[in-house]
């Protein structure tokens, strides 16, 4: 699916859902706030991102909300599989890699139970990544820095499973975001589409 035509779908779900929020009168004016370690899942950078997930949900009624979300991803540490400098030299480099979104869209509950209550939503925003790397040259001329960012427009379609504790916990078995987000000039100079699978779980309080 073309990144054109997630943009479209995102904007007509929006104008669809907003009627039918608003012709519900069983509303319920409260907040949710979730907060859970995320990753990305598959990423195109060959090692993994690691952070936080937060989201505050205003839940409109009781069916459909609206989402703001944030994560928060990191990587450190050393990365030779192949070489991010000059040809032919054998030291790796020392990446220092972040990814920060933010998220905002519906979110719909797809069925009620008493304890299970699976949701949906799709999300539309920014991405930040950057990137600082200490590169090897040689043996003697020892390390420099190249610090690098890209911000790109995100779509995210996902959903997850919530088991309810009581009237102000509830625990988030699993929530899994689907990220596209524009050409990845810094890191992926010929794609036009980057998709990413991000889990996470986590505490949800209700106030």
């Amino acid at each position: 699916m073309c990144f054109r035509c997630l943009v479209v779908s995102a904007c007509l779900l929006l104008l669809i859902a907003s009627p039918v929020i608003a012709g519900d009168t069983d509303r319920v004016d409260k907040f949710e706030l979730f907060a859970g370690p995320s990753t990305l899942g598959t990423n195109p950078y060959s090692y993994p991102l690691e952070g936080w997930n937060a989201a505050l949900t205003w839940k409109l009624n009781r069916k459909f909300g609206l989402v703001f979300q944030s994560d928060a991803l990191f990587y450190g540490g050393l990365y030779s599989s192949t070489p991010c400098f000059e040809p032919g030299t054998p030291f790796g480099c020392n990446v220092q890699r972040r990814w920060v979104d933010f998220l905002m869209g519906p979110a719909v509950r797809i069925t009620q139970f008493r304890r299970v209550r699976p949701f949906a939503k799709l999300l539309i925003g920014g991405v930040h990544v950057s990137e600082d790397r200490l590169t090897g040259l040689s043996s003697t001329s020892g390390f420099f820095e190249q610090p690098n960012s890209d911000i790109n427009f995100a779509v995210a379609v996902g959903g997850g499973l919530d088991i309810v504790v009581n009237e102000r916990f509830t625990f988030r078995l699993i929530e899994a975001d689907v990220v596209t987000r524009k050409k990845d000039s810094l890191y992926n100079p010929d794609s036009f589409d980057v998709r990413t699978v991000k889990p996470s779980f986590g505490l949800v309080v209700s106030f």
